[in-house]
């Protein structure tokens, strides 16, 4: 990831978006999940990141896919090892 924190009228207008889609699909009963991040900052020990993760899924009223459910948890991992990003990928080619 670069060392870029994107201008206030980027994330302003993702935020707007992100809002956006979410609501629609609420309102209309569809299991969403958006996600996305950028680097704040970096030093040489270690850096920040912001994770912006929005995410609609609701058995009980039928907006419910097991994949978006799974995406939304998966969002607030802090790290993903390689190995399982490739077992992931080997599930969606397998699908």
């Amino acid at each position: 990831m670069k060392n870029t924190t994107p201008d206030a009228a980027v994330l302003q207008e993702l935020k707007e978006l992100t809002s956006r889609i979410f609501h629609i699909c609420e309102q209309n009963n569809i299991p969403v999940v958006i996600g996305y991040s950028y680097e704040l900052s970096r030093n040489e020990d270690s850096y920040s990141i912001n994770k912006s993760i929005t995410a609609y899924a609701d058995e009980k009223t039928g907006a419910w896919d097991s994949t978006i459910a799974a995406a939304a948890m998966l969002l607030k991992v802090k790290d993903v090892p390689r190995e399982v990003i490739g077992a992931l990928h080997s599930l969606s080619v397998a699908s």
